[in-house]
Parts: structure tokens; sequence; C-alpha cells
């Protein structure tokens, strides 16, 4: 197994862990409502409500939808506008 290939497998799961391409989304700060977030991941046995994944200059919040108010009073309380991928 290459290296690329072990990076392309990496950015596949953190990709689906997240909700958004890594691939694709190269710089900025995303803000995903993801139902995975309300999902044990399998080897850990716990769900991660929230997580925060920080790659350079990304920055990718995934989260629950049951924390979407939470999260959305953050984002007001620090001035931050939605970013899509």
């Amino acid at each position: 197994m290459t290296a690329q290939m072990i990076e392309r497998i990496t950015k596949d799961y953190y990709s689906h862990f997240c909700g958004i391409d890594l691939s694709s989304s190269k710089c900025g700060t995303y803000f995903i409502c993801s139902a995975e977030r309300d999902e044990k991941l399998k080897g850990f046995g716990c769900k991660y409500a929230i997580h925060i994944l920080v790659n350079g200059s990304l920055c990718v919040v995934s989260y629950s939808p049951k924390h979407r108010a939470f999260i959305e009073q953050l984002k007001n309380a620090v001035g931050m506008k939605l970013s899509l991928p």
C-alpha cells in the first residue's frame, strides 16, 4: 500500500465522519449538521455529538442535529457566517 493510498483512505474516512468531501474542501470553516453525529462510532463504542477537524486552513465543525441551536448561537456570538462546501 502506498502513502497516497493511505492518505485517500484516511480522507474518505474523515469525509464520511464529518459529512463533507475533504478532498474538494481546501480552506475555510464549514459547519456541517450531520445525523452521523448521533451514531456510535465503530471501534469507540460512543457517540461524538460534536467533532472539530482542523487541517491547515480547513476547519470542519460536524455536529448532531440536536445541537443545531447551540451551534447557531455560537456562530452568532463570534460573528461567523455559515460556509457550505
